[in-house]
């Protein structure tokens, strides 16, 4: 605690001027504990990205999950044998050309629907939107039948032969 000495004033000092500084110095010290005492605002929860950063909430049905080959010859893709693995959460496909497989970007997928988004990559396109599907598994045969897609090369590679299940 504070002795009595320390409260009183040296020779030629106006006691308002303490008084005031000390009301000052008290408004600080109230304030800083008024902004301490009050939580800060939550801030609301960031928009949630489109695109490949947003598939890590989409599940695939188990019954589709595996590995899939399909021959595609003729389209405007490269010709080969193509592979397709369906995860827990995205739907991949490997060019012959390459042993890198890429994301179709899938929006959404079930038993029986495959919604891809719109992709700038694709060539040959004059408007670019989102692909949709139906899909059918047989035994070990997955068809895809186009509704609609921009994106003609993964149309092609998709929608132009039944893909087979690999062990």
């Amino acid at each position: 605690m504070r002795s009595a000495r320390r409260l009183t004033m040296p020779t030629g000092q106006h006691p308002r001027g303490l008084v005031l500084g000390g009301l000052l110095l008290a408004v600080v010290a109230v304030g800083g504990c008024a902004v301490k005492a009050t939580p800060s605002p939550t801030p609301p929860p960031a928009a949630t990205p489109a695109g490949p950063a947003a598939s890590n909430t989409r599940t695939t049905p188990p019954d589709l999950r595996g590995t899939y080959t399909a021959d595609i010859e003729g389209t405007t893709a490269s010709s080969g044998i193509w592979t397709l693995t369906i995860t827990e959460t995205d739907v991949l496909i490997t060019n012959p050309r390459s042993t890198e497989p890429f994301s179709v970007d899938p929006h959404e997928v079930t038993e029986t629907k495959l919604v891809v988004l719109a992709s700038q990559d694709c060539p040959d396109q004059s408007t670019v939107t989102d692909g949709e599907y139906t899909m059918k598994l047989e035994g070990d045969k997955l068809t895809f039948t186009a509704l609609h897609d921009s994106c003609g090369d993964r149309k092609a590679v998709l929608a132009t032969e039944p893909w087979t299940r690999t062990p």
